[in-house]
């Protein structure tokens, strides 16, 4: 009883230990946000922990030596990125090799399949804004990918390791990988989710654009007011090669460029100065009851007088911007809540549903409870447009 105890005492201070990283991990985030060092420094924080699991293995029984040090690894793919995970095994590597012994090439290949467990797994979560126990648990599969080093260790060695270490690791992995995770998820959701709300309230200051929270704000406003237009929609740009711009220019190449387009587009679209930021970093415009049914045409002019004009870089260089472009029509336009869940709704192409009112004109008919929000894509009208002509040809 008396190991037992021992053991699980041990268990637990090591287990404090990896847990703290999850405290240095949102105190060096919090002090360091936005800055390219934050990675490294973390990654370092991440490494030190692993040398000194590795300094202090538990003993659950005579003979049988484990520690933890994949956790803090694989924890640095998971929440750090390649940058933090690289310093992290730049520091875990040499360490290990220091401390020599037969299995010295088996624990530096544990150390990279746990650092590439959790950067498969970071990637693979990507695009969901919070993780929970589900993927936290993958997490813990994740590093069980380290148990492959133990093919680097001698046959009658190797035969052993898995025999006799490799259920009380995994049951180990299981345990603490999903617990400090949660931790280190709770800590990144305060902060970023603090940020996320701030941006989308406050002004952008490389685009000079509301946030997407900002923009609902005033659409509903604006209807409220009755002293213009109310506004029924909104235009959704998108940069088609957002990701060669901030390669070669950096991140506040997109805010200059959409910061650009939104003085480009003004006269063309008296939406009543409401333009906006979108979460995903797409152009919002907003659009008025009278000129909706002019939609397709301010559509047009949009692309070429984005395709036509050069846009100025900074650096004193210059690009043609290619955009793309959808619409959404707002089903509450006075409801700041309605009009954001309406710029959140997935994106379904549909058929265009205009009809010809009687006057000649183009008309669009009101939003069903079915077709929540409407959206419609301009390929897609010319493509119908195409189609309803060819057929009227072959008629006559």
């Amino acid at each position: 009883m008396s190991g037992s105890f021992g053991f699980a005492i041990d268990f637990l201070h090591e287990l404090a230990i990896v847990a703290g990283l999850s405290w240095g991990y949102g105190l060096l985030r919090q002090r360091l946000a936005g800055a390219f060092w934050a990675p490294v420094v973390l990654g370092a924080l991440f490494g030190c922990v692993a040398v000194l699991q590795m300094s202090a293995p538990l003993e659950p029984v005579d003979g049988m030596i484990i520690d933890l040090r994949c956790v803090p690894i694989v924890l640095a793919g998971a929440f750090l990125g390649w940058r933090g995970a690289l310093v992290c095994i730049a520091i875990a590597i040499p360490a290990r090799i220091g401390f020599g012994g037969v299995g010295m090439m088996a624990g530096v290949a544990a150390v990279m399949l746990a650092a590439a467990g959790g950067l498969i797994w970071s990637y693979a979560t990507r695009h969901l804004s919070r993780r929970g126990f589900e993927q936290f648990f993958h997490l813990a599969l994740a590093t069980c990918l380290s148990l492959i080093g133990g093919l680097f260790l001698p046959t009658e060695l190797a035969a052993w390791f898995y025999r006799e270490l490799a259920l009380p690791l995994v049951a180990t992995y299981l345990v603490t990988v999903p617990l400090v995770a949660a931790l280190l998820e709770r800590e990144r959701m305060l902060q970023d989710g603090g940020r996320a709300t701030a941006l989308q309230e406050e002004i952008d200051p490389e685009t000079g654009l509301r946030g997407q929270l900002g923009f609902a704000r005033d659409v509903a406003h604006a209807t409220a007011s009755g002293t213009q237009a109310p506004l029924v929609g909104a235009i959704i740009l998108t940069i088609r090669d957002r990701n060669f711009l901030t390669h070669h220019w950096g991140k506040s190449a997109m805010g200059h460029v959409l910061g650009g387009l939104r003085h480009r587009f003004t006269d063309m679209v008296p939406s009543d100065g409401v333009f906006g930021l979108k979460n995903d970093g797409s152009l919002l415009i907003a659009v008025n009851a009278q000129r909706w049914a002019q939609l397709d045409d301010i559509r047009s002019s949009l692309h070429r007088a984005a395709a036509d004009g050069v846009m100025s870089l900074p650096n004193g260089e210059s690009k043609r911007i290619a955009i793309s472009n959808r619409i959404t029509r707002f089903s509450d336009p006075a409801s700041a809540r309605s009009v954001i869940e309406d710029l959140e709704a997935p994106f379904v192409p549909q058929a265009p549903t205009t009809t010809v009112s009687d006057k000649g004109g183009s008309a669009f008919p009101p939003v069903s409870s079915a077709a929540r929000p409407e959206q419609s894509n301009g390929t897609n009208r010319q493509l119908f447009a195409q189609a309803e002509a060819l057929l009227q040809a072959r008629g006559t």
